[in-house]
């Protein structure tokens, strides 16, 4: 008698309708919402960016500010089309989350799981609401995750080739994806898989990935590598802010309460799924986690890497579900439930879900920086223009505008051509290397954001013209901010410029 094989059960189809309508959900949210309140700093700073254009500045690389220009071209000063682009880097995530799953071996329901995970992740609900070169970091990651996830499945190893693209493209947005890189080659260095480092197609994908990020390099050399001494400022700045502590704390807050089981289960199945196939994975975090800890790095760099431990998650919880008794299911479904609903409450710390004056009465938009960031800069604009008004005309005319920061100067150069103001000159990170614009030959100098010592430094005479308040009274970094009215510079421009440049 000849022994039979059970067949091996059919492929269950993928779940696209369902995973479809969480991947809308997440972009409709993020469009209903995304202009409520008003731009954030560092987004008028990607929009001064995009006009000037370059293959580099002294804290990102190009892609960013070269994306705000296109919105700005095609679309206009337009809040809404600015931060559509974040929206829909989100949205693809979720649709990669339960791609993931699906590698992994989920059958019915765990690619939905994984996608609605991501859905409700603190880290992606946040991120994704801001134009900035975050959202597309993470959008890098993962697409580069699955592509290793595909290699460690046995996939053609002309993968690589995408691979390199990706990294590519990543390297141009923000230079953290270099710890994935590290990372992923520890994990795959670690195991069998050393042996793929043998062969050319790893090397010709890293070899890609160095020239695509070519332009940018030669731009850092020719500059002085800025984005070392920018890396190095805010770095030791972060340190002194924040502790290994809360930095192990945030880790838990990316992915927020549901999601949190997940990924504990999610590394684990990468730990010890069969024959080891995606440990690489699991020590890839490990690794990107420890650095970062020893080091006290920001701590949602890592929040790209969770998607495929929520997807790994999510296939394990199927898997368990499969041989669960009735009871334990109803338990596990029920804390899961709470879970989700637990993350309510936080979402208005996380995006501009509530009417502005509700998130002011009820306290959440002076408890997130992000959002009261995103409150104020038109009143500055408009306080700035009322003191340039009234400057003698002789003085009008030459006048300069010197701000502390390059969110102040974002500011102006948004809003200010609409109030005939000229353009901002700042010394802080790209702006330094702008140049001080008008300063070279100004009478009269419109000041903010400079120390009382620095003024004393720069200039013989400093008198108080005005004092800039958000229309909400909400206590935000420029609240409160005083604007002065200088003459006399103490010093040849050149050296007050060196005097003031900072990369922070």
């Amino acid at each position: 008698m000849v022994a039979t094989v059970p067949p091996t059960p059919p492929r269950a189809a993928f779940p696209l309708v369902a995973v479809l309508l969480l991947a809308a959900t997440k972009l409709i949210i993020h469009l209903l919402v995304g202009g409520r309140y008003g731009y954030h700093r560092d987004e008028l700073y990607y929009l001064a960016g995009g006009d000037h254009l370059a293959w580099g500045y002294v804290d990102h690389p190009p892609l960013t500010p070269f994306l705000a220009r296109l919105v700005g071209d095609v679309f206009g000063n337009s809040l809404f089309w600015l931060r559509l682009l974040p929206a829909v880097a989100g949205t693809v995530i979720v649709v990669l989350a339960a791609l993931l799953a699906r590698e992994f071996g989920g059958r019915t329901w765990s690619p939905v799981l994984a996608a609605f995970a991501v859905l409700v992740a603190p880290i992606f609900l946040a991120a994704n609401a801001l134009f900035q070169t975050v959202s597309f970091d993470q959008l890098w990651w993962v697409v580069a995750l699955l592509l290793v996830v595909k290699l460690l499945k046995g996939a053609d190893q002309r993968l690589w080739l995408a691979l390199g693209i990706v990294f590519g493209v990543g390297l141009e947005t923000k230079q953290t994806i270099l710890l994935l890189a590290g990372g992923l080659a520890v994990g795959l260095l670690s195991a069998p898989t050393r042996a793929w480092f043998r062969a050319p197609w790893p090397w010709l994908g890293g070899a890609i990935a160095l020239l695509i990020w070519a332009p940018n390099l030669a731009w850092q050399a020719t500059n002085n590598w800025p984005s070392v001494e920018f890396s190095r400022n805010n770095n030791a700045a972060w340190r002194q802010e924040t502790n290994l502590f809360e930095s192990f704390i945030g880790q838990i807050t990316l992915v927020g309460p549901f999601g949190l089981a997940l990924w504990i289960a999610g590394w684990w199945f990468l730990w010890q799924a069969r024959e080891g196939r995606y440990r690489p994975l699991a020590v890839a975090y490990a690794v990107i986690a420890a650095a970062m800890l020893a080091i006290n790095a920001k701590y949602y760099y890592l929040g790209p890497f969770y998607p495929v431990l929520l997807a790994a998650g999510a296939v394990a919880a199927e898997r368990w579900f499969a041989t669960a008794t009735a009871a334990r299911r109803r338990v596990v479904v029920g804390v899961a439930a709470l879970a989700a609903i637990g993350t309510l409450p936080i979402v208005p710390l996380l995006m501009p879900a509530l009417p502005v004056q509700t998130a002011k009465d009820t306290g959440y938009l002076e408890a997130s920086d992000d959002l009261s960031e995103q409150i104020g800069w038109p009143e500055l604009a408009e306080a700035v223009a009322a003191v340039h008004a009234t400057l003698p005309e002789p003085e009008r005319a030459t006048a300069a505008i010197l701000t502390g920061n390059y969110g102040q100067a974002g500011a102006i150069d948004r809003y200010g051509p609409a109030l005939d103001l000229p353009s901002a000159a700042s010394a802080h990170n790209s702006y330094a290397l702008w140049g001080p614009g008008r300063l070279v030959t100004a009478d009269a100098v419109i000041v903010l954001g400079l120390s009382e010592s620095t003024r004393v430094d720069l200039f013989d005479r400093c008198d108080l013209a005005a004092t800039s308040r958000n229309r909400l009274g909400v206590d935000n970094e420029e609240q409160g901010r005083p604007i002065y009215v200088c003459h006399a510079l103490r010093m040849p421009v050149g050296a007050a410029w060196e005097r003031l440049t900072h990369y922070d």
